[in-house]
C-alpha cells in the first residue's frame, strides 16, 4: 500500500505503479464493484470480461472467425469484378 496525492479528484499513480501494472496515459479502466475501488489496465480489464463471457460462448461459432471469412470472401469478390 502507498500513499499517494489526490487533488480535484484526480489520483496520481506513481510512474513506478503505472510501470509494474503496465498503466499507459489515459488508458485505464476502474472497477467499483464492492466495497474497493480497483484500477485496471485496459489489457487486464478486457482479460476480465472475456473470462466472465467464456462459459457462455462454448460451442458457439467465434463471431471473428465469420467476420474475418465474409470479409475474405468480399475481397475475392471484388477482386474478381475488377
Amino acid at each position: 500500500m502507498q500513499k499517494v496525492p489526490m487533488t480535484q479528484g484526480r489520483i496520481v499513480i506513481p510512474n513506478a505503479m503505472r510501470k509494474k501494472y503496465g498503466l499507459a496515459d489515459g488508458e485505464v479502466v476502474l472497477d467499483d464493484r464492492g466495497p474497493v475501488l480497483r484500477v485496471l489496465s485496459v489489457r487486464e480489464a478486457v482479460q476480465k470480461v472475456q473470462a466472465l463471457a467464456a462459459p457462455y460462448l462454448k460451442g458457439r461459432p467465434s463471431l471473428a472467425d465469420d467476420l474475418s471469412r465474409d470479409r475474405a470472401a468480399e475481397a475475392a469478390e471484388a477482386y474478381r469484378d475488377r
